[in-house]
């Protein structure tokens, strides 16, 4: 598995990332780069455990991730990493429809096969 700070570097290096964070599922923060991480914790543990439990009772599949549309210029790309979460913001005005595969593929690239 490759290093956390690897992985952050790649991320956001991907065009389009305007933010991130990276928590351990208990909640506890590893890294991030918002002004205000904290408030998104229980938020981000309840959608991704709630989309967890969603697909799995819908398909009997894995979640590999979800996005959420603020508003027409904000997303919003949630994700399982292993026993963590990570949550991605996708930078206002700054089109990249293939963001989220992007990360889903740098997640299976660096952290599950690395």
């Amino acid at each position: 598995m490759a290093s956390a700070a690897d992985f952050i570097k790649q991320l956001s290096a991907l065009p389009g990332v305007s933010g991130y964070l990276l928590t351990h599922n208990n909640g506890r923060v590893l890294t991030h780069n918002l002004p205000d991480p904290g408030r998104y914790i229980p938020w981000l543990q309840q959608m991704i455990n709630g989309s967890m439990y969603l697909t799995t009772g819908l398909n009997n599949e894995e979640l590999v991730g979800v996005s959420l549309h603020q508003d027409e210029d904000h997303v919003i790309h949630l994700f399982p990493v292993r026993q963590y979460h990570l949550m991605v913001l996708q930078m206002a005005g700054i089109t990249n429809d293939h963001l989220f595969q992007q990360i889903a593929a740098l997640i299976q690239d660096t952290v599950e096969q690395g």
